[in-house]
């Protein structure tokens, strides 16, 4: 298993990035924005897989640039798996450079695991 030594690192690396608050941010699209947190890492021994467990706060989302915006568990059409879908996309999108060079990631071995929506 290539990934597993390098666990304790990235955990390692991400409770002290809770401190600085490195691995905070915000995503704003046009169809979502919404605040996160990564927490914690979780390996797959079967595909040698890694799953960055994220904390989401105050997710809103809607249909077009215009429409108003709706929050998750307050009306709105689309579903939590939407939702999860979308922010794993982003969140993604946004960190898979960092730790694929960071720690010789292959990119198709990083993925977003856990999704804990918040409100505050």
């Amino acid at each position: 298993m290539i990934n597993e030594p390098k666990i304790p690192l990235i955990r390692k690396t991400l409770r002290k990035g809770k401190k600085t608050g490195m691995f905070t941010g915000e995503v704003e699209t046009e169809t979502i924005k919404f605040r996160y947190e990564m927490y914690g890492v979780r390996y797959n021994k079967t595909w040698d897989d890694l799953y960055f467990n994220v904390r989401v706060y105050n997710c809103e989302y809607r249909s077009w640039v215009g429409e108003s915006w709706y929050k998750k568990s307050v009306g709105g059409w689309r579903s939590t798996d939407s939702l999860n879908r979308s922010i794993r996309n982003e969140i993604r999108n946004e960190w898979s450079l960092f730790f694929t060079s960071t720690f010789s990631i292959r990119t198709y071995q990083f993925n977003i695991g856990n999704i804990k929506h918040m409100t505050l």
